[in-house]
């Protein structure tokens, strides 16, 4: 889970780089440019709740099986 916590942690990063770059005007402001913010700041937060979860699940103890 670690890793995974990892990985998730990592690709919200490189999309809030891209968020930054857009709105830093990097990308121009086009309709369709004003579109890609809006699905990178889903992926930001996407992968910032999946990188929580992973986080979480660390703390879980683990099942018992009979």
């Amino acid at each position: 889970m670690a890793a995974e916590a990892q990985f998730y942690s990592e690709i919200a990063e490189q999309y809030r780089q891209y968020a930054a770059a857009k709105d830093r005007g990097e990308f121009g402001n086009s309709p369709q440019t004003q579109s890609m913010r809006v699905a990178i700041e889903a992926g930001v937060r996407l992968y910032s709740a999946l990188a929580d979860w992973a986080e979480w699940a660390q703390q879980v103890p683990p099942a018992k099986t009979d």
